[in-house]
């Protein structure tokens, strides 16, 4: 994550600047690919909103596209309109006692640095992701943890303010 105004980003970044809301300060997660010597970069982007946003691991798939996961305080980070989940939880375990929570974000990008989709995955709690891996198929396995009661699950057990475990399918609309 960086709170640089002036980090490196290239004429193909997704995202060129870095914004914050009311004037505040804020660090936003970036995403940048050096090409084989580590001379020069072949993409730089910033990945975020006007609020903080955490970039906590990455996965590369077979065709050398990247999967970013992590988490964000910000409403407006950049979300595909095919989403699996387009808006942020509502946080309201969170606001009623007083604590600032996040959502986790997957975000995935071309071999080139296009953003192919992203998505929110959050519920009415603090959730974050920790570690994302890709399976030979294309689909996107992120480990994590979350407090809220009503996370998006599937075909899991119910958890208690623990780990999570979720995984995008590799057709995930952009």
């Amino acid at each position: 994550m960086t709170g640089s105004s002036n980090f490196p980003t290239g004429a193909q970044a997704f995202q060129r600047s870095a914004a914050c809301g009311g004037g505040e300060t804020c660090s936003h997660a970036f995403l940048s690919k050096l090409n084989a010597a580590g001379s020069a970069l072949l993409y730089s982007s910033y990945l975020g909103g006007t609020r903080n946003d955490s970039a906590n691991a990455i996965a590369l798939d077979l065709s050398g596209a990247a999967y970013v996961a992590g988490h964000t305080n910000s409403a407006d980070f950049p979300i595909s309109t095919k989403a699996q989940q387009k808006a942020m939880g509502t946080h309201s375990a969170c606001t009623n006692s007083g604590r600032s929570c996040s959502d986790a974000f997957v975000s995935k990008f071309s071999t080139s640095g296009a953003l192919l989709y992203s998505t929110f995955l959050g519920g009415d709690g603090d959730q974050r992701a920790a570690a994302i891996a890709v399976d030979t198929a294309g689909a996107a396995y992120i480990a994590g943890h979350t407090d809220s009661h009503n996370f998006p699950v599937r075909l899991c057990m119910p958890f208690k303010r623990s780990s999570l475990i979720m995984v995008l399918a590799p057709s995930l609309p952009s």
